[in-house]
């Protein structure tokens, strides 16, 4: 008996120094996408050479395409300063410090590491000068995992690797 009293006291501390809480403000430090690839810490962007194949070939009078500096720099502009927000009440947000574009619930399967979103895409300006609600609902799977501390998120298809991977580090307040 005191033998099945260790296992278990093993595996229960096992569990809870690797199953990290999911509430709070995550904010991006990472993001791997099929096109391109942006770290926070040194504030660069790398593009997949597919990518700067197509942005050089097609035809930016045409299409009113832009180069890919002006590309680089909307990427900083947009994930330099954003969050994932996983509430206690289920409430899930994607927003940075001036806008709320994505809201709706959430919900976490720990056992296959999934978490379960459906949400609406918006765009709530904090500052409060306007506000815009989609009809449409949007529902997500997002894979996910920690290393370090850090949150992982793989958003799309998966299978085929077109995913885009969020590693996020949650804000202590």
């Amino acid at each position: 008996m005191n033998k099945v009293f260790v296992v278990f006291l093993l595996v229960l501390s096992f569990v809870s120094v690797n199953n990290y809480d999911i509430n709070g403000e995550w904010e991006i430090i990472y993001v791997k996408t099929p096109n391109y690839t942006y770290d926070k810490k040194t504030n660069q962007v790398d593009f997949s050479r597919t990518y700067r194949r197509f942005v050089k070939t097609s035809n930016r009078k045409q299409l009113d395409f832009p180069t890919l500096e002006k590309i680089e720099a909307e990427i900083k502009m947009k994930d330099s300063n954003n969050w994932f927000v996983f509430d206690k009440n289920g409430i899930y947000q994607r927003r940075t410090d001036f806008d709320v574009f994505v809201e709706g619930s959430y919900e976490v399967d720990s056992i296959n590491k999934i978490i379960k979103t459906s949400a609406k895409n918006i765009s709530k300006n904090t500052l409060g000068s306007h506000e815009y609600r989609s009809r449409r609902e949007l529902k997500t799977n997002m894979n996910y995992y920690f290393e370090n501390g850090l949150l992982h998120l793989s958003i799309g298809k998966f299978k085929d690797k077109q995913s885009t991977l969020f590693i996020l580090k949650k804000n202590i307040n």
